[in-house]
């Protein structure tokens, strides 16, 4: 059987951990998508428990995604982070 369509009969599972991560529904479909796009595009992985590795890989790309769009997901708000310089703020 190929490792995407043994990850794909848990897939309730994996958008139970990816809404756990993200706060939102939506964020988590298009993570578990994400995730199965990673998993493809990899190295083959051989394990008989995949939960944790697949938790690892989620939260990774969410975190490569949160830095790459300065965006935090809180609930179903995004919230648009801005970094300041705080030598425009000196005295």
């Amino acid at each position: 059987m190929s490792i995407l369509l043994e990850l794909s009969l848990r897939n309730t599972e994996w958008l139970k951990m990816a809404t756990k991560i993200t706060s939102s529904k939506e964020r988590a479909r298009d993570l578990v998508q994400d995730m199965y796009l990673a998993i493809a595009l990899s190295e083959p992985i051989f394990r008989t428990d995949y939960s944790n590795f697949i938790y690892t890989v989620m939260v990774n790309i969410n975190r490569n995604q949160y830095k790459k769009n300065n965006t935090f997901i809180e609930g179903k708000e995004v919230v648009k982070i801005t970094f300041v310089d705080l030598a425009d703020y000196e005295r």
